[in-house]
Formats: structure tokens, sequence, C-alpha cells
């Protein structure tokens, strides 16, 4: 055990298909096993307390693949998504394309799972925190994360500044939610950091302090990167010249 990261357990990016878009035709046991692994990223070091969680979703995943047609862009698919808010997840939406093609029994199931899906926020406290990053990185720029910004949130989360640090154009962004994710902060001892190779991971409050120097280090490299880069196009443009 690493600072709360098991890394003897947890499933890489690169092995649980979350970037595998390309619908590949595979035997119900691979599905299985592929749909398995992607899940349990998912899940991550987010979710201590699952209910039983884990194992219903990969049974309504592999029944709904199971019973949907050749060529539909779900049934070989192994990117999945707990949120019934994300449309990987056949519980998105009124008028789901890919929950409508499937029986009542199924349909209902992945009705269900919404309340699951609350249910499971409610037990992990790591996972609203990352349920509300998320949010912010879809406010932000219309990504599922806030990527590389994390540490910038958490200093308007605990008051560091006073202003939100992002852009939105949503009322989501309240006292509210701000005190809330203070709260999370507190309870779970630590913050949410997105990894090239982990995906979403929460890190202790001293593994986080060490990730927030690196994330504020980065920020200054491109910024130093970007004023040279200003100078020389200054130089350029005094001597009437065009950058090659």
């Amino acid at each position: 055990m690493t600072h709360g990261i098991d890394k003897s357990k947890y499933v890489p990016m690169q092995a649980r298909g979350v970037s595998k878009f390309a619908r590949v035709k595979m035997s119900p046991a691979s599905y299985r096993a592929a749909m398995k692994a992607a899940i349990a990223g998912e899940m991550s070091n987010l979710v201590e307390q699952d209910g039983g969680a884990a194992g219903r979703l990969l049974d309504l995943y592999c029944d709904t693949s199971a019973a949907l047609p050749e060529g539909n862009w779900r049934k070989w698919n192994t990117v999945c998504r707990l949120s019934p808010e994300s449309a990987f997840n056949p519980a998105c939406g009124k008028d789901n394309p890919v929950r409508k093609l499937l029986s009542e029994p199924i349909q209902k199931r992945w009705l269900e799972w919404r309340g699951r899906w609350e249910r499971l926020l409610d037990n992990n406290p790591r996972l609203q925190l990352a349920r509300h990053l998320g949010a912010l990185g879809e406010l932000h720029d219309h990504m599922s994360w806030p990527y590389g910004l994390e540490d910038l949130i958490e200093d308007w989360v605990t008051g560091a500044v006073t202003n939100y640090p992002l852009d939105y154009r949503h009322e989501m962004v309240t006292p509210d939610l701000r005190a809330h994710m203070a709260a999370l902060r507190d309870r779970i001892g630590g913050w949410l950091h997105y990894s090239n190779s982990m995906g979403v991971v929460f890190l202790p409050r001293a593994e986080w302090l060490i990730q927030r120097q690196k994330l504020q280090a980065d920020r200054e490299n491109v910024q130093r990167s970007v004023e040279q880069m200003k100078v020389v196009l200054a130089r350029w443009q005094a001597k009437g010249e065009e950058p090659t």
C-alpha cells in the first residue's frame, strides 16, 4: 500500500479499456473480463464501500451487450461509466437510444441503477467529490475533468482565494457547493487528482501536497515559455520579419 493507493490491485487505464472506442467483437467471457477491469478502474480508490454495486453493474453491462444487435455501438464497446449522467451509461437520459432497444426487464434494471448510483455516492465521499470536480471541468471547458487545475479549485474551496478561479457559465458554482466540497475534503483527508496512468485517484493530504507543487511548477514553466515566446515574436516584429 502506497499513500492510500494499492497499486498491486489497481488496473491501469491501458488495461481497462477506457480508451477503446473501437467496437471489436469478442467472446462473452472476454467482454466480461474487459468490463470487470473497466468498472474496477472507474471505481479506482474512490469507492471504499460498493455494496455489491460493481457486480450488479458488470452483470447489467454484459446482459445489455448480449441483448443488443450486431453493429450497435454499445455491443462490444468496453468504455464504462458509473454515472447515469454519462452518455456511456445506458441509464442516461429519458429516451436513451441504446436502452430503448432492450427488453423491459433490462431497461428497468438500468433505471434502477440511477438509485444505486445515488446510494454509491452517499456511501463514498471521495466519489462525491469526484462528481463535483468532473462537473466543474465540464463547466470550464467542456472536459470531463479540470485537468491540471485541481489545486486551483482546492484553493477556492478552502478560502485561500475568494474568486472562483475557472471559467463557468452556470449557477452551479455557489457558496453551498463550496461549503459542501470543503466538508468532503475534510472528511476524506486529502484531494483528488487525474493521473495519466491511473485516471482519477484520491491522494491523502501528504501525497497531495507533493502533487500540488508539481502542478504549480508545471504551470510556471508553461507561463515562462509563453513569455519567452512573446519576447521572440516582439523582436521579429520589430525587424519586420515573420517567424519561421
